[in-house]
């Protein structure tokens, strides 16, 4: 495909890859036919701060939630980064971050419930905001309450049979040459990348579909670094069928390499930042009629409101704004300023 054809289709709102796929860990099994599968995907989700303040002003849980779960909900696998930790009591011990934390009540896991999330990757740089007990709790409370907690399983996916699909998961935080999964028991699992694509590998001659859910990159950049080009050639090659990211707090460039579609970034879904770039995020929708078969793909466009920190979906002039952005993508000026200011 030229470049102007990939542009026409990125304007259009609408993606295609071939996606064939593969792969062990807990299994979920719906329905035995093969029918058209669907499969949302979301960026970093985080209900504490501000977020959290406009959830208790509205008394209303499935508040950032309201006026985007009917993109989500009706797939059939819904997938997001939750980058908070459920933290009804501020736990005491030793933290991952020394400034910035992410405490959420548990009562906010009613608006991934109703966006209708099968999964959250727990695997990025706040999981530990509260030690072992804050991650112990999240993951308590995503299970209780139906959420497959992914990225808690070194380099083994969560695997889900639906609709006569199985589709693996692998779910980490990427950074240096390791990729890192939470660990129950107590900090992270550190895992080489070649272990990693591995796994994936042998994921790809058991499953039909092989995902690659990664929170990577440089913060507030709109582009994708060398390291994150260079994981997801390696991945795809390995046999990932999707590569999508989240950590960036910004929307990055969509690609295909081979048969694989990569997803650099799909900035925020629900935060608080306030800068312009950070306050816009996508809903990847991808759609596959059969295994191996050509998969349609369509990007939604959404914006947080400043004040219920509840994002909508964007329309006309506003979307195409966005959707045009992903194929001339620039570094921001305002990228250190926002780094300085999380």
């Amino acid at each position: 495909m030229t470049a102007r054809g990939k542009r026409a289709l990125f304007t259009a709102g609408c993606l295609a890859a071939l996606l064939f796929g593969a792969g062990l860990h807990r299994s979920y099994t719906r329905t035995p036919d093969r029918q058209t599968l669907t499969i949302a995907f979301t960026g970093d989700i985080m209900l504490g701060r501000q977020v959290g303040r406009a959830i208790f002003r509205a008394n209303d849980p499935s508040l950032p939630f309201r006026h985007i779960y009917s993109e989500i909900r009706p797939a059939d696998i819904a997938i997001g980064n939750l980058e908070c930790v459920f933290a009804d009591t501020l736990f005491t011990g030793t933290f991952n971050h020394p400034v910035i934390r992410f405490p959420a009540y548990s009562e906010t896991v009613a608006g991934l419930k109703l966006a209708g999330f099968d999964c959250c990757s727990v695997a990025n740089n706040h999981a530990l905001d509260f030690g072992t007990p804050g991650v112990r709790k999240t993951i308590q409370i995503l299970d209780r309450n139906g959420i497959v907690p992914m990225g808690t399983a070194s380099a083994n996916p969560v695997v889900i049979a639906k609709k006569g699909y199985t589709v693996a998961l692998f779910g980490f935080w990427a950074k240096g040459d390791t990729l890192w999964a939470v660990d129950p028991s107590g900090g992270y699992a550190g895992v080489e990348d070649e272990t990693v694509l591995d796994a994936i590998g042998q994921a790809k001659k058991t499953c039909d579909i092989v995902i690659l859910f990664l929170h990577w990159g440089k913060e507030y950049t709109g582009s994708p670094t060398d390291e994150q080009k260079n994981l997801a050639r390696r991945a795809s090659q390995a046999g990932a069928d999707l590569i999508v990211g989240h950590g960036p707090h910004q929307i990055q460039e969509i690609e295909y390499r081979g048969k694989s579609l990569i997803a650099y970034s799909l900035g925020n879904c629900v935060f608080d930042q306030k800068y312009d770039e950070t306050r816009t995020g996508l809903i990847l929708r991808v759609s596959f009629d059969s295994p191996g078969a050509v998969p349609k793909a369509v990007l939604i466009p959404v914006r947080t409101d400043d004040s219920t920190c509840a994002p909508v979906v964007l329309t006309g002039s506003e979307k195409e704004r966005v959707l045009f952005k992903l194929t001339t993508p620039k570094e921001s000026a305002e990228n250190k300023r926002m780094a300085d200011t999380e």
